[in-house]
């Protein structure tokens, strides 16, 4: 079981660097994209690509912070304050990563972004947790 909980968070942390590895004519089609698909059934969204990027940024931050969890549990009895830190690391290289893509750039706030949703889903976990 703990090699499936492994090759899910590094299956995922490949999405997010996918993600983050696109230009920023790729990065925008894809929001554009699925931007269109949503509307149709969430007209109120129609034209609001930047917020679908930052619930993007949320929604890949917030299973990051659960995998993360899922792994570490295994690893360390206190698990809640390296998987957050593991969530920020990631999440700052994935910002630095940008520097080096054409049309893309790292942002501060989505650090603050992917932690702050890493984080929640910590908290969640460890809430959750049957306490033995």
């Amino acid at each position: 079981m703990k090699y499936i909980k492994w090759c899910f968070l590094l299956l995922w942390m490949v999405l997010i660097f996918f993600f983050s590895s696109q230009n920023g004519t790729m990065s925008s089609n894809t929001s554009q994209s699925f931007l269109f698909a949503i509307s149709q059934f969430l007209p109120f969204l129609s034209g609001r690509e930047f917020f679908i990027r930052k619930c993007a940024h949320f929604f890949l931050y917030f299973v990051l912070g659960i995998l993360v969890y899922l792994v570490m549990k295994e690893y360390t009895k206190k698990p809640f304050f390296w998987c957050v830190l593991f969530c920020f690391f990631y999440a700052c290289s994935d910002e630095m990563h940008q520097f080096f893509i054409a049309n893309r750039s790292g942002n501060v706030f989505d650090v603050l972004l992917d932690s702050v949703a890493s984080s929640i889903s910590l908290w969640i976990c460890f809430v959750k947790q049957p306490k033995i």
